[in-house]
């Protein structure tokens, strides 16, 4: 699959997902966020890979979520967004934000 925001690479048993966005230090839009959690199931679904390595390409890894589009208001993703637990169960609930 291709993405915008994000680079995925496998070497060997380890997967690496970086997020893409450097000149917005990574910020995750809904768009990024979305695309995380596709780049999440693919490696997830991918029986080669042991670890995932996430990272950031630039001078940051994250500057978290990107508050120029959150001033716009909800996105129809964030309408119908649900945890990301029920998307891949293998999250442990204790990491609940």
């Amino acid at each position: 699959m291709n993405y915008s925001t994000l680079v995925i690479e496998k070497k060997e048993n380890i997967g690496t997902i970086t997020l893409n966005r450097p000149d917005k230090l990574n910020a995750l839009s809904a768009l990024a966020f979305q695309e995380f959690i596709a780049a999440l199931h693919q490696v997830d679904h991918d029986d080669e890979i042991r670890v995932v390595i996430v990272t950031g390409a630039g001078r940051a890894f994250s500057a978290g979520l990107d508050l120029e589009e959150a001033k716009q208001g909800p996105s129809e993703f964030d309408l119908q967004a649900t945890p990301i637990q029920d998307s891949l169960p293998w999250i442990p609930r204790s990491c609940e934000i």
